[in-house]
């Protein structure tokens, strides 16, 4: 997985990496994407704030990926309490915010958790299975697909981390009826 993921963002900073964009309902991504957390029990997910959005329009492998490197620190470096996942609805985006009740990220560390190989604490590295790169991974993909990925405080204390992508434009929220409308697939280069 060490290599591949090595392999990914070396392809991805070259811009060989093609998403295939298309209109992407978020409740969708996150239920597929919950199935390879064994912790599920920690996670608390605001379904109701997902239902009312509008589809997202990103690669779903991509997408996938990334909330499952945002989840997957937030179980790893928050080792208690819950993790919560909201939604909302911004003019032309959507955001994510994956909140964590752990010891959080200093002010002066938050953009150099997006560089390869930078961990907060290279001494847990024993205990703690990382090697630094799902965070760098995840803001090259998102900004791939035209979104923001930011880490800030929880309300609780923790780490927040917020995603945006770009909204579908029209009104493709799911249950809409407007799927049958909706544009083609769109190919970019990452």
């Amino acid at each position: 997985m060490f290599v591949e993921t090595i392999l990914d963002l070396s392809a991805l900073d070259a811009g060989r990496v093609q998403l295939d964009l298309a209109p992407l309902d978020l409740e969708d991504v996150v239920n597929t994407t919950l199935l390879r957390f064994s912790q599920s029990e920690r996670l608390s997910i605001d379904w109701a704030s997902l239902r009312r959005l509008p589809a997202v329009l990103a690669d779903q492998r991509a997408l996938e990926s990334v909330l499952y490197h945002v989840i997957d620190n937030a179980l790893k470096y928050a080792p208690s309490g819950p993790i919560r996942i909201y939604a909302n609805n911004l003019e032309r985006m959507v955001s994510m915010e994956v909140h964590d009740e752990g010891p959080g990220i200093p002010e002066d560390e938050r953009e150099r958790v997006f560089q390869m190989f930078h961990r907060l604490d290279s001494s847990d590295a024993r205990a703690i299975y990382g090697h630094g790169l799902g965070l760098p991974m995840a803001r090259r993909l998102v900004e791939g697909m035209g979104g923001t990925i930011e880490v800030g405080s929880s309300t609780s204390g923790g780490t927040l981390v917020m995603i945006t992508l770009p909204a579908e434009e029209g009104d493709t929220s799911p249950g809409s009826g407007s799927e049958g409308s909706r544009p083609a697939n769109r190919k970019v280069k990452a």
